[in-house]
C-alpha cells in the first residue's frame, strides 16, 4: 500500500474546515481520509504547529 503525502496547505485547509464545521467525520468522508489523521492536523493547528 502506497503512503500518501499531503501538502502543508492541504492539511491546513482540512484542519480549518474541520474546526469550522465542528465535525471531523464529515470532512474525513468528503476527502476520503481517516478521521484520526484529520484529528491530528486539527490538534497541531490549535497548537500552532501546523
Amino acid at each position: 500500500m502506497k503512503k500518501t503525502t499531503y501538502s502543508l496547505e492541504f492539511k491546513k485547509k482540512l484542519a480549518k474546515e474541520a474546526i469550522s464545521a465542528k465535525n471531523m467525520s464529515k470532512v474525513a468522508r468528503r476527502y476520503e481520509i481517516s478521521v484520526g489523521l484529520i484529528y491530528q492536523w486539527v490538534e497541531k493547528s490549535k497548537k500552532g504547529i501546523l
